[in-house]
């Protein structure tokens, strides 16, 4: 069995001994940088006047060693900075074995208050089931998994190739920890937006005419730069005709220029990490037909995608030169540079324009996967379901993950047809409201393609819908009564509809008075036995599991006791067969002093 805490911790203590290496290495560098800076300069001072070939000598032996400490540093700090980023993940990873997330992203930016599960189910926000699960750094890869959790698959083949692409990803827990140390933080798409519509864009600077003209007035240039070299051209003709004839062709594009330059400007460093983790993708081996269509992609007649976007990249980084005024108007004075980067970046664009999209989609997909395939390999005693179309739900010792192992209780549910309902009844804090999210979260996992936290867990994808939280809203001027109905509303129509669904009701009508509530809740529920429903409803009316002796067929009590040993109540947390007799309201409230 896969072990996490010890691959984390010692991935976390391996990279702390790499670091203390390094970090010695890089002060020693930066002695050696300085000194060598020095010793370039004083014999210029000492030597120069009497033996210049020995100044010479000296500051070029210096200098040489100076650009090689510069060289050997920056190599330095990269490494380093690749390290921390490890160290920093494994760190985080082995607090998150303990339970606390709060280290990554919540996605409380997707959170939907009309959605059908997601607030009851806690799937955004701090400790929510994306917290757990997601470690995507692309915001591409983050919607990419909300909508997984939103909107959850169905289809049979769909869910067992997710299945066999997570559990790949779970063996190559290493790869994806290397992964993310590559990506070292989270990584703003802005830029990549910027290269989105650049793609989209007409090109100008392709044509025939322009490179013929581009290409003779270098050529006169260099040609005028000589013979002003050897005095056959004055100095001040050569500049006028630099101002006049390259300088002026280039304002002529300048403004094309300017345009294309403001969408490919400053997007070197992200290109170069793009490239970086989709090398990371082309050189490892995948099986699994997700994993190996979408390393697939990756792959074009104009060349691989990781060596396109360096490319890419190179260019951009090229094109920045224009930023300095200075070097500006050397270059294009020269080169027409500008006219010429904008060449290259359009034959770049016209190669690429179809591709890139289809790698940028590409590593947003597999950063998504790696999240849950190290949520796989994170949870090594959680099983992948398998999909039984003779029952809606068999599971057995279900349990929620927010939980940790040694507080965990599991409990089983056997919903075998359509128009099965479980009445679910007991007393305060026994555990209905966890093991209605216990029964949600995992059926959602489930669909996912991801592990879940049972021994056995046998299921038919459905559709979930829960009606567990209802907030009134003042803005709206809605009470909560009313925001209760609007929920149930919902429901009825997606029933209506056609919707085949898994509801999970807690406390039905929460916002009326008890003789309305129990009447209102019959009904309810009569009527959702005569729906394309199944599902799970929880209840303190007692009264409700009288419908087991009306559709016996339909409905099985289940309920959650309490037990008082001593004065003191004792929670067992395991569902039962039957109808709850043991309540604690009165019991509590005594506890905290209120006179009954």
């Amino acid at each position: 069995m896969n072990n996490p805490k010890k691959l984390y911790s010692d991935i976390f203590d391996d990279t702390g001994v790499e670091l203390a290496v390094f970090n010695r290495k890089n002060k020693k560098m930066t002695v050696v940088r300085g000194l060598s800076f020095l010793f370039s300069i004083v014999p210029l001072f000492i030597f120069l006047p009497n033996k210049p070939f020995v100044a010479a000598i000296a500051f070029t032996v210096f200098i040489v060693i100076f650009i090689f400490s510069i060289v050997k540093q920056t190599k330095y700090r990269n490494r380093m900075s690749y390290l921390n980023a490890k160290h920093n993940f494994v760190e985080k990873e082995l607090d998150a074995l303990d339970g606390d997330v709060s280290s990554f992203y919540d996605g409380k930016q997707y959170s939907n208050g009309s959605h059908e599960y997601s607030g009851d189910l806690d799937l955004f926000g701090k400790k929510s089931l994306f917290q757990f699960i997601n470690r995507a750094v692309t915001n591409k890869g983050r919607v990419l998994f909300s909508d997984w959790l939103k909107n959850p698959t169905t289809e049979k083949e769909n869910i067992i190739q997710r299945q066999k692409a997570i559990s790949e990803l779970s063996e190559k827990a290493s790869w994806i920890v290397d992964y993310y140390a590559t990506a070292g933080t989270d990584i703003d798409d802005k830029k990549t937006g910027q290269i989105m519509s650049w793609l989209k864009q007409p090109s100008f600077f392709l044509d025939k005419k322009t490179k013929i003209i581009s290409n003779i007035i270098t050529l006169i240039t260099f040609i005028l730069f000589g013979f002003t070299v050897f005095g056959y051209v004055s100095t001040i003709a050569f500049v006028m005709y630099l101002f006049l004839v390259p300088l002026g062709y280039s304002s002529l594009k300048v403004k094309k220029v300017n345009d294309l330059h403001q969408q490919v400007s400053k997007t070197e460093e992200n290109l170069q990490l793009y490239s970086k983790l989709i090398k990371k993708i082309e050189e490892e081996e995948f099986g699994s037909d997700i994993l190996a269509q979408l390393k697939n992609n990756l792959s074009s007649e104009n060349g691989n995608a990781s060596q396109s976007i360096n490319k890419l990249a190179k260019l951009s980084s090229a094109f920045d030169n224009r930023l300095n005024i200075f070097v500006g108007i050397i270059i294009n004075a020269f080169l027409l540079w500008d006219i010429r980067l904008s060449g290259k970046l359009e034959l770049w664009k016209e190669r690429h324009c179809d591709n890139f999209p289809k790698w940028m989609e590409t590593l947003n997909t597999f950063d998504a996967y790696n999240g849950l395939g190290l949520f796989a390999f994170n949870n090594p005693a959680f099983i992948y379901p398998k999909i039984n179309n003779s029952v809606i739900i068999d599971a057995e010792e279900v349990g929620h993950i927010f939980i940790s192992e040694k507080n965990r209780v599991g409990n089983t549910i056997d919903i075998k047809s359509q128009k099965q309902f479980r009445i679910i009844t007991g007393a305060n804090m026994a555990g209905k409201s966890t093991y209605l999210r216990t029964i949600g979260t995992n059926l959602l996992l489930a669909m996912t393609g991801v592990p879940v936290c049972a021994t056995k867990f046998d299921f038919s994808p459905i559709k979930i819908f829960t009606s567990m939280r209802t907030d009134d809203s003042l803005q709206s001027d809605e009470s909560y009564f009313y925001a209760e109905l609007k929920r149930l509303k919902q429901m009825i129509d997606m029933l209506n509809s056609g919707e085949q669904l898994f509801i999970i009701l807690d406390e039905i009508l929460k916002g009326t008075n008890s003789k309305d509530k129990q009447k209102g809740s019959f009904a309810l529920v009569k009527q959702l036995i005569t729906m394309n429903a199944v599902g799970l409803i929880a209840t303190h009316d007692l009264a409700l599991g009288n419908l087991m002796d009306e559709f016996p067929d339909n409905i099985k009590n289940k309920c959650f006791e309490v037990d008082t040993i001593d004065d003191k109540l004792k929670f067992t947390y395991l569902i039962r067969d039957g109808v709850a007799h043991n309540m604690n309201a009165t019991y509590l409230m005594r506890k905290m002093g209120i006179t009954i």
